[in-house]
């Protein structure tokens, strides 16, 4: 009896224990943390660590997958490769410019990140590579986006005429 009596406290400590450290997920230290990963992420990409990088390769060299491993992970990506075959091309895409006032270009730049759709902008800042970089690079430092494309020939293929604009667009028989 004493022992249920214990599991059933145990599970009661749990549960408040669980219930006490969701509702301190989002604090300062836990967002000056998730910035910082962030931050080295950043850094990582902008300049790879060529120690880390040869251990990472020398411990697949070292520990080979088997033979069986290889063969399901080769199945897997067949199957995935079958499975995007039968999916409709179908997306969207965000007009943007560098004219829209910076606020709400860090607004609409974090909505496209978040819905992982592709914000566009039709060229550069004043025709000028260093400047258009330049900009990039302070929303990407901010954590507004991961990045921008420019194409001014998506601009001309759905008609954008003024920004902001989202096009979602599908292939035929997805539409039908």
């Amino acid at each position: 009896m004493s022992r249920k009596i214990f599991e059933l406290f145990a599970l009661t400590a749990g549960l408040f224990i669980s219930a006490h450290a969701s509702e301190n997920v989002n604090t300062p230290e836990n967002r000056q943390f998730l910035k910082q990963q962030e931050t080295l992420s950043q850094q990582l990409r902008e300049k790879p660590d060529t120690q880390l990088q040869a251990w990472a390769e020398q411990q697949v060299r070292a520990n080979p997958l088997q033979h069986s491993d290889n063969q399901f992970l080769d199945e897997l990506v067949r199957k995935q490769q079958a499975a995007q075959k039968d999916k409709p091309q179908q997306g969207a895409v965000y007009f943007v410019s560098f004219s829209i006032p910076e606020e709400g270009l860090k607004r609409m730049l974090g909505e496209t990140r978040h819905y992982g759709i592709p914000a566009t902008l039709r060229g550069m800042v004043n025709n000028d590579l260093k400047a258009t970089a330049e900009a990039v690079l302070s929303l990407v430092k901010d954590g507004a986006t991961d990045g921008v494309q420019i194409d001014p020939t998506l601009f001309s293929q759905y008609g954008i005429r003024s920004v902001p604009a989202l096009v979602v667009f599908c292939s035929r028989h997805c539409c039908k």
